[in-house]
């Protein structure tokens, strides 16, 4: 019998760009059916992204300081 991976519990995504995370789904929602929903939330994906991007670049060099990122 194959064994469960999370036994039932939901995981939980942990990242400190919950601000931007929130923004971005809040524009999607508030723009949920717009012809130009994508446009419009465009800044928020981005501000999202970059957040995100520079969030790996720190765990990155903080596993490895002397490698240069």
């Amino acid at each position: 019998m194959p064994q469960e991976r999370n036994s039932g519990k939901s995981s939980v995504f942990k990242t400190r760009c919950d601000k931007e995370h929130k923004a971005s789904l809040k524009c999607v929602e508030d723009n949920y059916g717009s012809p130009d929903s994508g446009s419009a939330c465009r800044a928020f994906f981005v501000s999202y992204k970059e957040c995100r991007r520079a969030e790996h670049a720190a765990i990155l060099k903080a596993r490895n300081p002397d490698n240069i990122f």
